[in-house]
């Protein structure tokens, strides 16, 4: 609304003019402006995070691939255990398939959902096999890295395929963060009802790593 005075030829003012504009339309495009731009920006972060996410996935067995090919060409890897690298070549192709499925199964992306294949699993084989995929960048950074199991055995139930991507982002990142010639280990210990994993480091102190992770012995399941 605009209010003008209205003066006489003396200068004195006898009145006023008044104009009024309906600008609710136009508020409620900046509105809608307002909210597109937000939702603009949260899908590009949410694409940013999921892109950094996918590349960290996918890195790990792709690169446990490339290290055993490049060892068994070069002859690093002595006959007897070529078969075992080849296992670990084979176990990676496949779990890097099933990311890839993952990735190409939008309905589930999109509702996060996470597909899980529970059962019965053997959690040393489990955590081996998983820490194996990150020795060859542990090796290159001459990088030691230690798996510590106590002597109980209980059953757990799981998804080994996402336990061993817990473990390879873990692992991999202690292995990043740690100077050459460090330690990494993986402790497993089984306490009351539950089997305690941890992963901790040798690096700096400011970006050492630390990861503890339980499993529900008792109920049989992946708790967190």
């Amino acid at each position: 609304m605009t209010i003008s005075p209205i003066f006489d030829p003396d200068g004195i003012v006898i009145g006023a003019s008044k104009i009024a504009r309906d600008i609710t339309e136009r508020k409620q495009a900046e509105a809608e402006r307002a909210r597109l731009l937000r939702v603009a920006q949260e899908a590009s972060r949410l694409k940013d995070d999921f892109l950094a996410t996918l590349s960290h996935e996918l890195r790990t067995p792709l690169n446990a691939i490339l290290g055993y090919t490049r060892m068994l060409r070069s002859g690093l890897v002595s006959v007897d255990k070529q078969g075992r690298a080849l296992d670990i070549i084979e176990r990676n192709a496949t779990s890097l398939t099933e990311i890839i499925e993952d990735v190409l199964d939008v309905s589930r992306i999109i509702s996060g959902k996470i597909r899980l294949n529970v059962r019965s699993l053997d959690l040393q084989t489990v955590i081996r096999e998983g820490v194996e995929a990150v020795r060859p960048a542990a090796d290159a950074r001459g990088i030691r890295l230690e798996c510590i199991f106590d002597a109980d055995e209980t059953p757990v139930s799981g998804d080994p395929e996402r336990l061993q991507q817990i473990l390879w982002n873990v692992v991999s990142n202690a292995v990043k963060f740690t100077d050459r010639g460090g330690r990494v280990q993986i402790c497993v210990e089984h306490t009351e009802s539950h089997v305690e994993i941890v992963v901790s480091d040798t690096g700096i102190a400011s970006r050492r790593s630390f990861f503890r992770m339980y499993l529900n012995a008792s109920a049989r399941a992946i708790q967190a």
